[in-house]
């Protein structure tokens, strides 16, 4: 008996429903199933939890399976600051950074990155990947600056000398598959 009758039968076992529950399948003639049996039903629930533990990330591996890998590239240290979407802090458009896109939560202007690269702050920030889509004024130059959306948020974040990772994220098992 496959899992998804086992599902259908747990559900009737569930919901008190009668005692006999009609499962067709496509080739066979229709099955009566006794929901009642306390066997079949204490194996009904057994098969019911070792699949549901299948696709359940919390009883398996696949969330850590599934999850980006980072390389580290290169590591560092740099003054990193905030800016908003202000006019004083910003250029003349001040939603659109320099590489022609929009402002985004986990975006970051400096200028001795190229553009796209992703860094990690993982004393401040953890595993969160920031992208490099934004220039600062050349007197900047090694400095960083994360984009945050209101002046407040960037007022109260100050400067810092931070530790950096530029990394390079790995593809998850999951889209190396749906790619094949």
């Amino acid at each position: 008996m496959n899992t998804f009758l086992s599902s259908v039968a747990l559900i009737g076992i569930l919901f008190n429903a009668s005692s006999t529950i009609p499962v067709e399948k496509e080739e066979e003639p229709a099955l009566i199933m006794p929901a009642t049996n306390p066997k079949i039903a204490g194996d009904l629930i057994t098969r019911y939890e070792r699949y549901k533990s299948l696709f359940s990330p919390e009883e398996s591996n696949l969330e850590d399976e599934d999850s980006d890998t980072h390389i580290v590239i290169e590591k560092g240290e740099a003054e990193v600051t905030a800016y908003s979407s202000t006019p004083d802090q910003t250029d003349n458009d001040p939603f659109i950074m320099a590489s022609g896109k929009h402002v985004y939560d986990g975006a970051i202007a400096t200028n001795f990155l190229p553009f796209g690269t992703k860094v990690r702050f993982p004393e401040v920030y953890g595993d969160k990947v920031f992208t490099v889509e934004d220039r600062m004024h050349r007197r900047f130059s090694e400095r960083m600056d994360i984009w945050m959306e209101t002046r407040r948020e960037a007022e109260i974040f100050g400067i810092k000398k931070i530790r950096y990772e530029v990394v390079e994220i790995i593809e998850s098992n999951t889209e190396k598959i749906a790619m094949n």
